[in-house]
């Protein structure tokens, strides 16, 4: 018989329970704190996760099992894959950003560090990789973001070194989440302050404007931040600026996945403009999840959680999302159902109108709170319009 033996630094070990001589690990993982996460752009299969154990690890979706395991020489915080597949950036709870080459990474035991980098005195909390791959955007617990030039040697075709070329000052407080645009020009970013700041890369300063264009008429190349208008909705009416750890918007602009405080990686619709947009919650991690990202061809989610030390593999199943965020209401007695009109809920209205004679009711995804104008007997016998909302979102059924 084969006994499975939990052992310390997140591991599992296979033993035979006749002889006890070790059979091989069953399992390999993270043992403290897990923060940073990142998938791969262009193999669906791969992700890397870094934690306050000073492990880096690399993951296998088909195998669902940790294929490679490294040590840092300090704990990790963040972690980004550049396009091409080639480097690999962590951002460490020191202030150090360490870049590694993907082919030397897990070759052998000891890591082979291509640049350290040590411009910040705080914690990484995040970065990101232009579109091209030629610049690289950090955020720190010092309130910069610093923006490094990648230079390659032309003739050889090997990168060089890692140059900075902007401290962008502005914030206020630590820096959580940034975003490159499509053309590599703009950055935005969030701090612990709840400001969104927008940077010009060419001209390397901030974009001040009295319009409230750039958001909106800017194609992002990823969005990350957690603050913006196209995902207003996913805060709660009494939550703080904390609750949301994480988000992440598929390739296809179609949905948005949020890690929460409370244990919930959700799903709803980009973009959730809607006060408490509808939402799918799923639940399984047993403390702060800390991080979640989209596969590269967006049919998984992955999640990361903190002191629960898990991460999950979550598979997108397009026909239940539609299913569960277009959903119309349940019949009840006493409602009716029009896809262009709206519902009355299924409570008594008492003097007003069903929700088929409500004349300006519309209940769909682009306005998740059905409101409309009924008429409503007076005690003097008129009648006068009221503007009646229900008290469930689209969708929260």
């Amino acid at each position: 018989f084969t006994l499975a033996v939990g052992m310390a630094r997140g591991m599992v070990a296979l033993v035979d329970g006749e002889t006890g001589n070790p059979l091989g690990e069953a399992r390999t993982g993270h043992c403290a704190h897990v923060y940073g996460l990142t998938t791969h752009p262009t193999d669906p299969n791969l992700f890397m996760t870094v934690g306050e154990d000073c492990y880096i690890c690399l993951w296998d979706l088909k195998t669902m099992r940790c294929i490679k395991r490294r040590t840092l020489f300090a704990p990790g915080k963040s972690l980004t894959i550049s396009p091409d597949g080639m480097h690999v950036a962590v951002g460490m709870f020191s202030g150090v950003v360490l870049i590694l080459e993907w082919e030397e990474l897990f070759k052998s035991r000891e890591l082979k560090y291509k640049f350290v980098i040590k411009d910040c005195e705080e914690d990484i909390d995040d970065l990101k990789y232009s579109p091209d791959g030629g610049m690289l955007a950090v955020g720190s617990h010092d309130n910069y973001v610093d923006v490094y030039e990648v230079w390659v040697d032309e003739k050889w075709q090997k990168v060089m070194k890692y140059q900075r070329k902007w401290r962008f000052k502005g914030h206020t407080s630590y820096v959580t989440h940034l975003d490159w645009s499509k053309d590599g020009r703009i950055i935005q970013s969030n701090c612990g302050a709840y400001e969104i700041l927008y940077w010009d890369v060419k001209r390397g300063c901030q974009i001040r404007s009295t319009m409230d264009s750039l958001e909106a008429d800017t194609d992002w190349q990823t969005w990350t931040c957690v603050l913006g208008f196209p995902v207003m909705g996913i805060w709660e009416p009494d939550s703080d600026g904390t609750d949301v750890n994480s988000l992440d918007v598929c390739k296809r602009r179609q949905l948005i996945v949020t890690a929460d405080d409370f244990g919930g990686v959700n799903l709803m619709r980009w973009p959730a403009v809607a006060k408490s947009a509808a939402k799918k919650v799923n639940s399984g991690h047993a403390a702060h999840v800390m991080n979640v990202r989209f596969t590269c061809d967006d049919s998984f989610v992955i999640s990361v959680g903190g002191k629960d030390r898990a991460i999950m593999m979550w598979r997108l199943n397009r026909n239940d999302h539609l299913e569960d965020l277009q959903a119309k209401p349940k019949p009840k007695l006493g409602t009716k159902w029009r896809p262009q009109g709206g519902w009355d809920n299924g409570r008594e209205l008492e003097g007003v109108g069903p929700a088929w004679a409500m004349t300006d009711l519309f209940a769909n995804e682009k306005n998740p709170r059905a409101m409309g104008w009924v008429n409503k007997q007076q005690k003097d016998g008129t009648n006068k319009m009221v503007l009646l909302e229900p008290e469930k979102p689209y969708g929260d059924y």
